[in-house]
């Protein structure tokens, strides 16, 4: 009878060691599911705050850029700028208006 109880306990700590290994295994499995799942979404979030940023970089130039076309259609509507800009540019001049080009260069 020693001989069967001694089996029996043999067969008994296997079957304990068995199922215990076997929770282990899917307790393993499932924390690097979880670490895996934990790491893919810090490796996203990254890669939105950086879209952020630069869109939020664009966005600062865009309304600059936005701010300065609002100011030049201010300027445009403006004649004494009108005025002053085309006969800047295009060399316009007043009706018995003489115009004088002096050297920039004293030498």
């Amino acid at each position: 009878m020693n001989y069967q109880s001694e089996t029996k306990s043999k067969k008994y700590i296997a079957a304990r060691k068995k199922r215990a290994l076997t929770i282990f295994s899917v307790f393993l499995i499932l924390a690097g599911m979880f670490l895996f799942q934990i790491v893919n979404s810090n490796v996203q979030k990254s890669k939105i705050n950086q879209e952020v940023v630069t869109e939020k970089k664009h966005y600062h130039k865009l309304s600059n850029e936005n701010t300065q076309l609002k100011d030049r259609v201010k300027q445009m509507n403006d004649d004494d700028y009108l005025e002053k800009l085309v006969r800047y540019k295009y060399l316009y001049t007043k009706k018995g208006e003489t115009v004088y080009n002096l050297p920039d260069d004293a030498n």
